[in-house]
């Protein structure tokens, strides 16, 4: 019975390798046999969609890019690069005033949150990828 649980588990950790590894093939392929619009997509978001008339998608995609270089830069990029140590500043007493350190519990949790949101936007921007390319193929496909 444990052997079918083990069995099981390499299976679905198989299944995820192959999947993803199918899917940067298959992101490879886009930027080799897509056009320039869905090249330029690859780095600004939206572009694509703008440039060929979709233009709330685009400036939605877009929107989520600037959101989230944004919220790296002025926020999240400070507890990311504090989460490797949870912080080195302790607090201290100066004469009758207590100077307050690093918190480990926030650097911590923001630190878990940045890294979710960098998650979500790599899906964000494999769904603008994909969907150029596949509004690309519609377009040729209506050409006589």
């Amino acid at each position: 019975m444990a052997e079918a649980k083990t069995n099981t588990k390499k299976s679905a950790v198989g299944l995820f390798f192959s999947a993803l590894g199918k899917d940067l093939k298959e992101i490879g392929v886009t930027f080799v046999k897509g056009d320039l619009f869905t090249k330029l997509s690859f780095l600004i978001m939206g572009i694509g969609p703008i440039l060929r008339g979709q233009i709330i998608k685009g400036i939605a995609y877009l929107a989520s890019e600037v959101l989230f270089i944004l919220y790296l830069v002025k926020f999240g990029g400070q507890y990311l690069s504090k989460l490797g140590t949870l912080g080195t500043v302790e607090t201290q007493k100066v004469g009758r005033a207590t100077v307050y350190g690093d918190n480990s519990f926030l650097i911590l949790l923001y630190g878990i949150l940045s890294i979710a949101i960098i998650c979500i936007f790599i899906l964000i921007w494999r769904m603008n990828v994909r969907e150029n390319y596949e509004e690309e193929k519609r377009l040729e496909a209506r050409r006589p």
